[in-house]
Order: C-alpha cells, then structure tokens, then sequence
C-alpha cells in the first residue's frame, strides 16, 4: 500500500467512527423521542 492510500484509509476510519459515535446519540435521542411520542397517543 503506498502512503496515500494509507491516510486515507485512517481519515475514512476516522470519519466513519466520529459518525458512528454521533449516531448513537442521534439513535437514542431518537429512540427516546419516539416513545415519548408512543406514549402521548
């Protein structure tokens, strides 16, 4: 693997983490929102 391709693997491995941590809290904020709306009804 050349230079190159090696940081953009670890900038696309960065990226995809700090997305999948962000979308967990999405998630659960999601989550939690849903049942509160459920629950109104």
């Amino acid at each position: 693997m050349t230079c190159k391709i090696k940081k953009f693997f670890f900038f696309f491995f960065l990226l995809g983490s700090i997305l999948l941590t962000k979308n967990i809290v999405v998630k659960d904020y999601l989550v939690r929102h849903v049942d509160l709306s459920i629950r109104s009804l």
